[in-house]
């Protein structure tokens, strides 16, 4: 089933190292109808920032960038 989202294996690996979080919960944060978007706050202009709750309760800060 293509969910509409692609991510780097080797940088979620990385991720998931440091942040006990699975991507199913990452993409369920997205789903939040009061998330909040925003540019990224370090500046890269090809980035977003996303805040959403998921469907386990916790909120979620997401570093994402769109592909073609």
């Amino acid at each position: 089933m293509d969910i509409g989202f692609v991510w780097d294996e080797t940088k979620y690996q990385a991720v998931r190292k440091k942040h006990p979080v699975q991507f199913y919960e990452v993409v369920s944060a997205f789903n939040d109808p009061n998330g909040f978007e925003a540019p990224d706050p370090s500046g890269y202009t090809d980035r977003w920032l996303w805040v959403g709750q998921t469907h386990e309760n916790r909120v979620l800060s997401i570093i994402y960038s769109e592909e073609d």
